[in-house]
């Protein structure tokens, strides 16, 4: 394992050009049935099964065809303690290391999990929604809380920010700057600490949080469990990211809460920021009864077998004293506004969410600030205002041939799919081409009124253009 700070001295050039030689790049894997944690080769040279049987798998391999594919990166490997003799003829890696795209990241093997209380995570799926959700540009100064190896640390960087990255675990940061030096991505900050209290008296722009949100019985794994009853380390959390963020700043937090079963408690979450004066709005992505919960996560920390019968026991009696019906699981996203707060709840699945999901949160978090900042009796007043359109919205249709093609649906998708993905019907695209031509709705209306029944439209546009501001699509002048 990695073993203390990497020496300032390592130079990763020699291990990167070993592997681009060998050929262990991004495009030559894929997931093995979508499981992220088992990835097979495409066919390659012998040196790209050597890196896989190596990094990938973790098996151990001779010696001597460890030194035909590292060549001068070897000695250095065994020095930082990621290469280790298993006997006078092979070698093994204590850590993996995938590809990711021209690059690549180190973390523990998965095979191990069981094993390591400090288990550090590689590049899972929580950890690319939440780079996928958030909105980063050059030039903000971004927190990632719980950044764990560093993969979405990383990934703001590179898009321009000045990025500050803290845990709790000495380990998951040793990863961390390793796989920072590994990917040539230098000048990122690494604190140590619980929680805030390394950047205490810090604001930011923006906030990526992916804390050990697993409700569970047990403080079995750092980056899973929290130790604290329910969710209490989720709510703590949020109630104290707001004071952490600068104007208009946003976080972003992955989390999981339960309820007692009925609809109307579902967004309880909604409640713990409710003192802080932000903006909050949640989205449940997944929800499921205790017994699959608890299959889903004992699952994932013993390597994918089925969960022993007495533990699967034990959660599900924990849950029950608990009260939990159900539970979700989702994200939050937490804005410091200079208006009047405002909330909202949304759930959808994650499946189709794109990687420009970031876009859409930004263009929502806009829109109902600027909504709740108006008068509450100013709602026909929206009709003379000119919006601009979101530049990535798009319109897919489903046509059936008969004679000839007749539209039977349209579907509106914006950016990351996030801020709108559903069915509308065909007044929409006409309004939005107007408004896309410099035109306010006002001037729709008398097009709105040709085809419709009902006295006076100026109501129902109205309505109609408020939800399109609040999703993201059209988009208020800025002030």
């Amino acid at each position: 394992m990695l073993s203390g700070q990497v020496p300032g001295t390592w130079d990763p050039s020699s291990l990167r050009a070993a592997l681009k030689t060998a050929g262990y790049t991004g495009d030559a894997f894929r997931a093995a049935d979508g499981d992220a944690n088992v990835l097979v080769a495409s066919a390659g040279s012998p040196l790209l099964d050597i890196a896989h049987r190596l990094f990938a798998a973790g098996l151990p391999v001779p010696h001597a065809d460890v030194e035909k594919l590292l060549g001068k990166a070897f000695a250095p490997l065994l020095e930082l303690g990621l290469l280790a003799p298993q006997d006078n003829e092979r070698v093994s890696s204590t850590v993996r290391i995938e590809p990711d795209g021209d690059s690549w990241f180190a973390s523990d093997h998965p095979s191990r999990l069981a094993s390591s209380p400090e288990h550090v995570m590689g590049i899972g799926r929580s950890t690319k929604i939440l780079a996928a959700l958030a909105p980063s540009r050059p030039g903000l100064k971004v927190l990632d809380l719980c950044t764990g190896a560093g993969w979405v640390a990383l990934q703001m960087k590179r898009t321009g920010c000045a990025v500050t990255a803290a845990d709790i675990s000495q380990r998951a940061l040793e990863f961390a700057r390793f796989n920072a030096r590994l990917g040539g991505c230098e000048g990122i900050e690494f604190l140590q600490g619980d929680r805030l209290s390394p950047v205490a008296g810090r604001g930011f722009d923006l906030i990526t949080a992916n804390p050990p949100f697993v409700i569970s019985p047990e403080s079995s794994f750092t980056f899973r469990d929290s130790g604290l009853p329910g969710s209490t380390f989720c709510e703590n959390l949020a109630r104290t990211l707001p004071d952490h963020l600068a104007a208009d700043g946003i976080a972003l937090m992955l989390l999981s809460w339960f309820d007692d079963g009925r609809e109307e408690n579902a967004s309880a979450p909604l409640d713990w920021t409710r003192d802080a004066g932000c903006n909050a709005w949640l989205f449940r992505t997944l929800t499921q009864d205790p017994a699959e919960y608890a299959r889903q996560w004992l699952r994932e920390g013993c390597g994918g077998r089925s969960p022993a019968p007495a533990d699967l026991r034990r959660w599900i009696g924990y849950f029950a004293e608990l009260g939990a019906r159900r539970f979700h699981t989702g994200f939050m996203i937490l804005h410091r506004g200079d208006g009047p707060r405002w909330t909202r709840s949304d759930a959808r699945r994650m499946e189709h969410l794109r990687m420009d999901a970031g876009r859409d949160i930004r263009a929502v978090v806009d829109g109902e600030s600027w909504l709740a900042r108006r008068a509450a009796d100013a709602e026909m007043d929206l009709l003379g205002i000119r919006f601009a359109v979101s530049a990535d919205i798009r319109l897919e249709s489903v046509s059936h041939l008969a004679e000839d093609w007749t539209t039977i649906a349209l579907r509106l998708l914006s950016a990351g799919r996030l801020a709108y993905d559903g069915p509308v019907d065909s007044t929409l695209p006409r309004l939005l081409a107007h408004c896309r031509n410099g035109l306010a709705p006002a001037d729709f209306l008398p097009e709105l009124a040709a085809g419709s029944s009902v006295g006076d439209v100026a109501p129902r546009l109205a309505v109609i253009v408020r939800e399109l501001i609040r999703h993201g699509i059209l988009l208020p002048p800025q002030t």
